[in-house]
Order: C-alpha cells, then sequence, then structure tokens
C-alpha cells in the first residue's frame, strides 16, 4: 500500500506542484513579491502551492518563498509562520531560513528572538559566506541588549575565524564600539 500511494499519488503531485511552482519562482526573481505569493489568475503562487499540493517537498519549499515575500511585504507574523513551517535537507537554505526568521523578529523589535535565531543560523552550516553574517547579526543584537561581553566574543570569532568574509571588513569598528559601551 506504501509504495502504491507514494508511487502513484506522491510522486505524480510532487511533479506537478514542481511544475507549478515555477512562475511564482519567477515572479519572485523579479520582485513582483504579491504575485509570486497570490498568483497571477492563470499561475498560482506559493500560497496556492502550499494549500493545493500539502505534504510535497514543493510545498514546504514554497513555505520558504512565502515567508520571503511576506517579510518583504512588511508581514512579518505571517512571515514567521510560514519560514517556521520550512522544513528541508539542503544546510544553506536552512541557514538563510532560520537568519530570515531572525530578520523578521528584529523587524518586529524583539531583539532576543532575532539574537537567537542568529545564532541558530550562524551554527546551521558553517561555512565563510552565511556563518560570518549570522554571527555579525547576532553581535549586533547582542550589542542593542546591552551584552556587550557577548557582542565582543561574536565580533573577535569573525576577526579570528572569518578574515575573508565582508564582515571582517569593518570588525575592529565594531570591537572598539562595544568595548567603549561596555566600560560605561
Amino acid at each position: 500500500i506504501y509504495v502504491g500511494v507514494t508511487r502513484f499519488y506522491f510522486e505524480p503531485r510532487e511533479k506537478e506542484a514542481q511544475s507549478q511552482i515555477f512562475m511564482a519562482e519567477r515572479y519572485l526573481e523579479k520582485d513582483s513579491i504579491s504575485l509570486a505569493l497570490n498568483g497571477d489568475g492563470q499561475y498560482p503562487g506559493f500560497l496556492d502551492i502550499i494549500d493545493e499540493y500539502s505534504m510535497t517537498k514543493t510545498a514546504k519549499l514554497a513555505h520558504h518563498y512565502a515567508g520571503i515575500c511576506q517579510l518583504r511585504l512588511g508581514q512579518y507574523d505571517e512571515a514567521i509562520t510560514h519560514l517556521k513551517k520550512f522544513k528541508g535537507k539542503d544546510k544553506v537554505i536552512t541557514a538563510m531560513n532560520l537568519g530570515l526568521i531572525g530578520d523578521a523578529y528584529l523587524e518586529k523589535g524583539d531583539f532576543q528572538e532575532a539574537y537567537d535565531y542568529y545564532i541558530k543560523a550562524s551554527e546551521k552550516n558553517a561555512n565563510n559566506f552565511t556563518t560570518p553574517l549570522f554571527i555579525f547579526k547576532a553581535g549586533m543584537m547582542a550589542e542593542e541588549l546591552k551584552k556587550y561581553d557577548k557582542a565582543e566574543e561574536l565580533f573577535n570569532t569573525i576577526k579570528r575565524e572569518y578574515r575573508s568574509s565582508a564582515e571582517f571588513r569593518n570588525i575592529d569598528k565594531y570591537i572598539g564600539r562595544v568595548q567603549a559601551l561596555n566600560k560605561k
């Protein structure tokens, strides 16, 4: 029964979902956020894909894309809801997804949740591109939370371990600032 259901129900639905998400992805690439999210009447948007093809990998990816769209539209609670529903195996996308949740919490003014998600994002997939970015954002949130020692520690991690990153270029300025704030 399992093999039959998988082969004759889920696999065809997955293929159909993949073909349907194409235009929504194109709209997102072109910054047509509303069309990407809601569709254009001819092609479905990410929300339609989620509703129509639930339990497919494509619908799970559509949650990630819907979260991006809603974040750009300023719909932070909805963005968080969709981003948290994303489940994927790609470590880079998963790390970026966690960082986007942090961005949504930052926009809402919830610096502690933003900090927590930036830390999770930085730990998800150590690499020279996303890791220093999320460590830097976590450091900025630690500074905002007046956790100056933690901010300095995070900035120093970038200085020691991510010398080739964009965040490294001005890191001494941020280290100096949190050291000065810590002395007050």
